[in-house]
């Protein structure tokens, strides 16, 4: 009868390691996976970086930009409306 119960313990330690194992395997082909699409991206990344201007332009400190059109719309010029600080700020009294 002990002998029975070992038995079936031993097929059962056996069932829950190979058990394991597959599921390790199945993981680690998931991350390999995983991993070898994440080192694409950054390879892609990287080449996108060494072909990325080293300078930007940068506007004149001294020129005066608030006259000049931003762009235009279907014929219709859009310009910079200048900022009033009073009226943007102006709160009216409490009622009372």
């Amino acid at each position: 009868m002990a002998a029975k119960k070992v038995d079936a313990l031993e097929w059962e330690v056996e069932q829950i390691k190979s058990g394991k194992e597959e599921r390790f395997s199945t993981l680690e082909n998931q991350m390999e996976s995983r991993l070898g699409g994440i080192e694409k991206m950054i390879k892609k990344l990287m080449e996108m970086q060494s072909k990325a201007p080293t300078a930007a332009p940068i506007a004149n400190p001294q020129h005066n930009l608030t006259g000049v059109p931003l762009t235009e719309s279907k014929g219709k010029e859009i310009g910079h409306e200048e900022f009033d600080e009073a009226i943007f700020f102006h709160q009216e009294p409490p009622p009372g």
